[in-house]
């Protein structure tokens, strides 16, 4: 089976595809340009899900955070009314 310029563009792994060019006497060789779409596409992915990981662990530090804070707070209260009774 032999694999068409446009079914290399279409797959994720465009590196691992060599296209046999019948244009060019039967040289093999890449389009630069989908070379550089595919890489652009890779770091876009990886990207979004970097972003979603640490939009996710700002999230539960957060909460993490604000929690510690209501303790402080509950026992900084418990002692001043503790202080008031005696």
């Amino acid at each position: 089976m032999q694999l068409t310029a446009e079914d290399c563009s279409r797959s994720l792994v465009y590196t691992f595809c060599i296209v046999y060019k019948k244009d060019r006497g039967g040289s093999l060789g890449f389009n630069t340009g989908d070379i550089v779409y595919q890489l652009i596409i890779f770091i876009l992915l990886f990207g979004i899900i970097f972003a979603v990981y640490f939009f996710v662990r700002s999230l539960l530090t957060r909460s993490n955070k604000s929690n510690s804070i209501e303790q402080k707070l509950d026992r900084v209260i418990e002692r001043l009314e503790k202080d008031k009774r005696d």
